[in-house]
């Protein structure tokens, strides 16, 4: 349950990053993901997939997450399309 917290705050996050670089569309967001974090991945992938729904700028975003063995959690990178329409 507590991957439904972290995840809305990487769409949070992402949203205001998309804003931020003018990005129209989000294509991919890649999670680094720590095996030490006790999050785990499918539940990420899952909140991820049923709360871009309600986003247009995230509807055909892919989330990448990357393991990693340590304890942390970090956005790698959200890339899109520029186009400015914020």
């Amino acid at each position: 349950m507590h991957e439904l917290a972290i995840t809305k705050e990487l769409l949070r996050i992402s949203r205001e990053t998309a804003k931020n670089n003018k990005l129209s569309f989000v294509r991919e967001i890649i999670l680094e993901l720590g095996s030490l974090t006790a999050y785990e991945k499918e539940p990420i992938i899952y909140y991820f997939n049923e709360l871009k729904i309600g986003g247009d700028y995230l509807k055909n975003a892919d989330l990448k997450i990357v393991e990693k063995n340590n304890n942390e959690i970090k956005i790698i990178s959200v890339k899109g399309e520029k186009n400015g329409n914020w």
